[in-house]
């Protein structure tokens, strides 16, 4: 990929309420204030959707009941978490959090950047079903038994009840993923289960050369950071690596510091790793230019890690979820106060 461009076609975020509640009839009022029907976006006809739906910053929570204010909160979270990110992206290789081991050039501070400015902003994409022809924000969606019947009209070919019940070959149950080719990220049960955010920061060690650590206390185990990766994997897209991509998605941290430039891009755990990081202000990473990751160098000193001793760099506060209500036309970089948390991705997300 050209890291100075973009295979994502992205549109200007919209905030859409629905304003009936009649299956046949149901109709949208989007930014510009007229009502569209929803037949105009769904791709196949007697399809239902569900009614119980909210609008939190720009995006959906759908059949989410009485869990529904926590899964706003981990979206928050997350997009706190992305906000605090670009507050440090622009210093590339000269950030102290991580970036060189995740990146490895300055040349990616432009895709990265690009990235999280989609997240924090809740942008809409098109080409995405239900809502082909209009740019549509993630939707999250809350995993029932009758998942299946609500969501014929995706055409997902599987169960989103059985996906979250019975895990794949060699996979976790997920807690999350992101059904490619939808705007939708499903949530299991399990989701519901798991810590909003880490208490503290728990950063990695770094013995020689290499990351260490429990990566569940790190960034594993958490809504804000499952939730996010599967963000990354919406705004991504058909750019994200997978299993059945060359080279593969890889999910381990020290796999990710190995990673060449453009594939680092596009590895979705790179981009966690690194949020996470900043977020947990972790200064101690890999050197990616160092054994065991490049050859040995006679010019290179004994120390291949990476250990800046310098003060912390001032970033962004955590702000309130309130605070945390960004313009749904907004395009550029926000200059609003970031926020806080971790990540993961450990829940099985599905390839293009």
């Amino acid at each position: 990929m050209n890291l100075t461009s973009f295979n994502i076609i992205a549109a200007t975020a919209f905030s859409v309420r629905f304003i009936y509640a009649f299956p046949a009839s149901l109709s949208l009022v989007v930014s510009s204030g007229f009502p569209v029907g929803l037949s105009n976006y769904l791709p196949a006809l007697n399809v239902s959707f569900p009614t119980n739906v909210t609008d939190a910053n720009s995006i959906f929570v759908e059949g989410c009941g009485d869990e529904r204010p926590n899964v706003n909160r981990a979206y928050n979270l997350a997009r706190a978490a992305a906000n605090v990110a670009k507050a440090d992206v622009f210093r590339g290789t000269d950030s102290p959090f991580g970036f060189s081991a995740m990146f490895k050039s300055d040349r990616s501070k432009y895709p990265v950047s690009y990235y999280l400015n989609m997240i924090y902003d809740s942008m809409g994409l098109i080409n995405l079903k239900p809502y082909i022809a209009h740019p549509t924000p993630p939707r999250l969606a809350c995993v029932h038994q009758n998942s299946a019947t609500i969501y014929k009209g995706l055409q997902l070919g599987y169960d989103p009840w059985q996906r979250c019940s019975n895990p794949w070959p060699a996979q976790r149950s997920p807690q999350t993923w992101y059904a490619v080719g939808t705007a939708y990220i499903f949530l299991c049960p399990d989701f519901h289960y798991q810590a909003p955010a880490p208490a503290g920061n728990h950063c990695p060690a770094v013995v020689d050369n290499t990351f260490v650590g429990d990566v569940d206390v790190f960034y594993g185990n958490y809504q804000m950071y499952t939730l996010m990766y599967e963000l990354i994997r919406f705004y991504l897209q058909k750019t994200s690596l997978g299993i059945k991509s060359l080279p593969k998605e890889v999910f381990d941290w020290n796999h990710c510091v190995a990673y060449s430039i453009d594939s680092s891009v596009k590895n979705p755990t790179n981009l966690l790793l690194y949020i996470a990081l900043v977020q947990q202000q972790c200064l101690a990473a890999p050197n990616p230019s160092e054994p065991p990751f490049a050859p040995p160098s006679r010019t290179t000193t004994p120390s291949a890690v990476h250990m800046w001793q310098t003060t912390t760099p001032t970033i962004p506060t955590m702000t309130t979820n309130a605070q945390l209500t960004a313009s749904s036309a907004q395009v550029a970089v926000a200059s609003v106060g970031a926020v806080v948390p971790p990540m993961l991705p450990l829940a099985y997300s599905e390839t293009s």
